[in-house]
């Protein structure tokens, strides 16, 4: 039964527990395939994914491993004419299996890397999402039926919102847009591009624009729970239907939710800026990106860091100053960084080619050779740069810039 098994692999979230995982293997023959209804596999693929969460892969492979052998060799594809072979084989048996296989390991990928952008999961979202959109216009999807391509696409989209949810990804959207445009342009699909089509679309949408960019989702356990429920892929027919799922239950992402977006302001002038930050997860791997941006879990890292040439270090340590991080996020503020001297922001110097300098060299009454030694302060705050120029340069005290360049003329 559909509730047992959501029951089971939330019962045995993270356990790895193989005897409880293989219970929900495919059957591996035509007979045995028989015997299960094709979309109770997606539900079986989507425990076997909480169950043996840490095995969850961002691959092609991975997908296709859960795929029997015996199905591979009949998955979309017609059955050939005068073959012996074909015609023992029921084709759209074999396809609905496929399609609601794929569908169930790619919603177990979109909860396994739910918020987290990662780009390898994106990839393999991706190109399935183009797939079966692709499969949705072909003689093909006779098959294994197009109401099945519909919900399987349903599932596969909302799959890949969840795992770039707060990130606004243009390529998403497109593929949003056009199942949008589909939804209401096409009267002879209304059979199968139903209100449930509609609601998944939108949806993703609102998954991939999470508090406007601000909000991402968590993968603890109590999160799981709630975006199992709210993206059950059992889509309704009509704006009543609640005879599968009761549609009120879709809210129930919220659930999982929180804030995740850290973003720099220049404390001078109090506008928002650019800047490189570096993160460092527990196992000591680490990544750079460019805030404003979504942080990983904060449970999953040790340090996060501004690390940019054009502004001051500052550093959150998860044994030193963890808390304020956390309260920055929640709090939904932004954090205050002092720029270098001689830099400008990333605005109004995106590759970094001009100075603070060749600012004060293009005032009409100024000359080259009137430029003080001291400048080199507005230049730069590097040290290294300073102790240099204190050596090398035999500054003159001077009270005014006039005797400062009549000491300089004699």
């Amino acid at each position: 039964a559909p509730a047992a098994t959501i029951a089971l692999g939330l019962m045995y979230f993270k356990t790895g527990n193989r005897a409880v995982a293989d219970w929900m293997n495919a059957p591996n023959t035509q007979y045995l395939l028989d015997f299960v209804c094709p979309d109770f596999l997606m539900l079986r693929m989507i425990a076997r994914g909480l169950i043996l969460w840490d095995d969850v892969m961002p691959t092609v492979e991975w997908v296709e491993s859960h795929i029997p052998s015996t199905i591979i060799p009949y998955c979309l594809r017609k059955p050939r004419a005068n073959s012996v072979e074909d015609e023992a084989v029921d084709f759209e048996t074999m396809n609905q299996a496929y399609c609601n296989i794929v569908a169930g390991a790619c919603m177990a990928m979109g909860l396994r890397f739910a918020g987290s952008a990662n780009k390898h999961a994106y990839n393999v979202l991706i190109n399935y999402c183009n797939l079966f959109t692709s499969l949705s216009a072909k003689s093909i999807a006779e098959l294994a039926g197009k109401f099945t391509i519909e919900t399987c696409l349903n599932v596969i989209l909302l799959s890949l919102a969840m795992v770039m949810s707060g990130t606004g990804d243009l390529e998403v959207l497109r593929i949003c847009r056009y199942l949008r445009t589909r939804v209401e342009s096409r009267p002879p699909l209304s059979s199968v591009i139903s209100y449930g089509s509609y609601v998944a679309v939108h949806m993703a949408l609102g998954l991939l624009f999470l508090g406007g960019g601000m909000y991402t989702l968590s993968t603890s356990p109590p999160a799981i729970a709630a975006l199992v429920t709210a993206f059950f892929p059992k889509f309704p027919t009509h704006s009543l239907d609640n005879r599968f799922h009761l549609q009120a239950l879709r809210h129930l992402y919220v659930l999982a939710v929180e804030p995740r977006l850290l973003i720099p302001r220049d404390i001078d002038c109090g506008n928002l800026c650019y800047a490189h930050i570096t993160v460092v997860y527990l196992n000591k791997e680490q990544f750079t990106a460019k805030a404003p941006c979504l942080l990983p879990e904060l449970h999953l890292l040790e340090e996060v860091r501004i690390n940019d040439k054009r502004y001051w270090p500052i550093t959150f340590q998860k044994n030193r100053n963890w808390k304020q991080l956390q309260y920055l996020l929640l709090g939904q503020k932004c954090i205050d960084i002092k720029q270098r001297t001689g830099c400008l922001s990333y605005l109004e110097d995106p590759h970094g080619y001009k100075t603070m300098l060749a600012h004060t060299l293009t005032i009409n009454k100024t000359i080259a050779w009137s430029v003080l030694e001291e400048s080199i302060f507005s230049f730069s705050s590097d040290p290294a740069i300073i102790k240099f120029t204190e050596s090398f340069f035999n500054v003159i005290n001077v009270g005014s810039k006039n005797e400062y360049e009549s000491k300089l003329l004699i």
